[in-house]
């Protein structure tokens, strides 16, 4: 059972009760459809009805609780379709982030492969005055934009 520390917080209590019912919702310790009877949380968290009141509405707002005027406050349940469109939106957002991630990952290898390799040897000038400089003429190279050096667009 979570209960609002007594120690001098920057936080309200209603932000602190707030940030309890939250994880215990999203932990599953507050069931999806269960009423959450004002003195019944009121006692678990040891805390007066209106910071209850308050972390419900914003809990409301985030999509967590379902107030229901002179029923009480629950928590809220996914039906078959918000599943469906959650797993729909993941399949069309997920994808694209993770070719980006392998882009970038195998650009910084290749600038820092490509640093490695063109090292100066003593006396000679560095082509690049940083290792900074370097990973963006990889990252560019590798993604078609501009090449520091020519100021000209680079093909795959």
């Amino acid at each position: 059972m979570a209960t609002i520390t007594k120690e001098r917080s920057t936080k309200k209590l209603s932000e602190q009760i707030y940030e309890l019912m939250r994880k215990d919702i999203v932990e599953c310790n507050l069931e999806p459809g269960e009423l959450l009877e004002e003195t019944v949380i009121t006692d678990r968290y040891q805390i007066g009805r209106t910071p209850f009141r308050e972390a419900c509405h914003w809990l409301e707002a985030e999509g967590l609780l379902e107030i229901v005027p002179h029923r009480g406050c629950f928590v809220a349940s996914f039906s078959n379709k918000d599943v469906n469109d959650l797993f729909e939106l993941r399949l069309i957002v997920e994808p694209p982030v993770a070719e980006l991630a392998s882009v970038r990952s195998q650009a910084a290898k290749v600038g820092e492969k490509y640093f490695r390799s063109s090292a100066p040897h003593e006396g000679e000038k560095a082509e690049y005055e940083s290792e900074h400089q370097l990973e963006q003429y990889g990252v560019s190279r590798r993604s078609g934009q501009a090449d520091p050096e020519s100021g000209t667009a680079r093909s795959h």
